[in-house]
């Protein structure tokens, strides 16, 4: 009875105390009270499972508290980093991050890395040290995992309803706790409705429609001026904005990453609002809007639809989810040599000269491009750089240099086409003060027209326009269903 009453008070001062650390701090000292059992009954079921495994009250209870400073120390730093909490979807990069290690290190401290490995053999250890053979333990753990696992089951429902009825990821965290956000959020993922395909009709054909459309995603790409105040952005985005039809902000969901929150709004062209609790990783249950797509949307104009990203497209399952959005042809890595590289990544000018190639070839095509040159992180040293401010500056000149490249091209070219070019999401090149606003996250996009080697402007072309991802999708059926 000592055991049982032990893992029920620990629990339930683990729960609280970690929280209290988590930010999003909340207003007042501890958390809402509604949060409570989504705070609770989670390390209640942790803990059971540990002991269950182990045999070992203190053990377990020690492993628990292991677990959950982990967990609020990544998403902590995450915030810090990215100005979000951890959130459901975070599991998926689990196995990406054993992958490409890099990607995500540098949001770790050293002091912290070079604990890791030590600290995780000195857990084993303790594990192998302190675990027991005696039975009762154990089927107490057995009974506290399943009742609580067992009473969350029937109360995660209500308090989904209740207490997250809409994704705001940061009130959630502020007012009920790490936990909670986790679960509830999860919770309305999996029971989201497929959406109905009635705006998936095919675009109607039009004579006006451009030969060639190249939309070209380019990574953590942002104009310096918006980045560091006072400081002189590029010539080329500037002379691009002057030609183009449309240009302005985009305003991307993520900051410092997610890559594929904006490569999915503007490929699928579903809003946040439609998106409900999946705006978070979208890629996850991507396929569900295949309809939506432009690829397909657009497979009866363009015989060849190109999908260009020179990394592994194994990453975030791009190997299958694109051809289910209605690519044809797939262009990975693998299509690059080590000498196209600038930095760790394949060269946005090897990008470009990639795509030279669609532009001279025959046919209409459609191509999306996802480039991969400006990759965090960056860090005094590359590309020759004094520092990784430096470094990004560098790698988006050249991502700036990249879409001057290809509007000359397309206007040597002399045939009817779409160039659409913006940045995925602003670098995330320091930490950010967790008591300032959120930070701005929008990006430059521009959208040039050419026909019979000229850019096509509007009287309405010299003003910017905002937009979201799936503003800009829609500003792009538009122009190629010449509405």
């Amino acid at each position: 009875m000592s055991v049982l009453f032990l893992m029920l008070g620990v629990t339930f001062l683990l729960g609280e105390l970690c929280d209290l650390f988590c930010r999003p701090r909340p207003a007042r000292l501890l958390r809402g009270l509604g949060g409570l059992p989504a705070r609770w009954l989670p390390v209640l079921a942790l803990s059971g499972l540990l002991l269950l495994l182990t045999g070992a009250p203190l053990l377990a209870l020690l492993l628990t508290a292991v677990v959950l400073l982990v967990l609020v120390i990544g998403s902590n730093l995450k915030n810090r980093l990215l100005s979000e909490p951890f959130v459901f979807t975070d599991l998926a990069v689990i196995p990406a991050f054993f992958r490409y290690p890099r990607f995500y290190l540098q949001a770790i401290p050293l002091p912290t890395r070079l604990l890791l490995v030590p600290g995780l053999a000195g857990l084993i250890l303790l594990i192998i040290w302190q675990s027991s053979p005696a039975l009762a333990p154990r089927l107490i753990g057995a009974a506290l995992m399943g009742a609580s696992l067992a009473v969350l089951h029937f109360t995660l429902p209500s308090m989904a309803r209740k207490l997250a009825p809409r994704p705001e990821l940061h009130a959630t965290v502020r007012q009920f706790g790490l936990l909670p956000a986790l679960l509830l959020y999860s919770w309305h993922w999996r029971r989201q409705t497929p959406p109905t395909p009635a705006s998936a009709l095919p675009a109607s054909l039009a004579p006006e429609a451009p030969e060639i459309v190249l939309v070209v995603q380019c990574e953590s790409f942002a104009d310096p001026a918006d980045i560091v105040p006072g400081q002189e952005g590029f010539a080329e985005l500037a002379r691009a904005q002057g030609q183009a039809l449309q240009w302005g902000q985009l305003e991307v969901s993520g900051f410092g990453a997610y890559t594929m929150r904006s490569e999915y709004g503007v490929l699928v062209g579903r809003s946040e609002e439609e998106l409900g609790f999946r705006r978070y990783d979208p890629f996850l249950t991507a396929t569900r809007d295949r309809a939506y797509a432009l690829p397909r949307r657009l497979r009866h104009l363009y015989g060849r639809r190109v999908f260009l990203h020179p990394h592994n497209l194994h990453f975030y399952n791009r190997i299958g989810l694109m051809p289910a959005l209605g690519f044809t042809e797939m262009v990975s890595e693998t299509a690059f040599t080590p000498a196209d590289r600038n930095g760790p990544y394949v060269s946005d000018q090897a990008v470009g000269r990639r795509l030279a190639e669609e532009i001279n070839r025959d046919g209409p095509v459609f191509c999306y491009t996802v480039t991969m040159e400006n990759h965090g992180p960056w860090a005094a040293g590359r590309a020759g750089q004094a520092s990784g401010r430096a470094a990004w500056h560098h790698h988006a000149h050249n991502g700036a240099r990249l879409l001057e490249t290809l509007t000359q091209a397309l206007a040597a070219s002399g045939r009817e086409a779409l160039l659409v070019f913006f940045g995925d999401h602003r670098p995330a090149l320091a930490p950010l003060d967790p008591r300032a606003p959120q930070p701005a996250r929008h990006t430059p996009y521009v959208m040039l027209r050419f026909s019979k080697g000229q850019t096509v402007t509007t009287p309405h072309s010299a003003q910017p326009v905002t937009l979201t991802p799936a503003g800009l999708n829609q500003a792009i059926l538009r122009e190629i269903e010449g509405r």
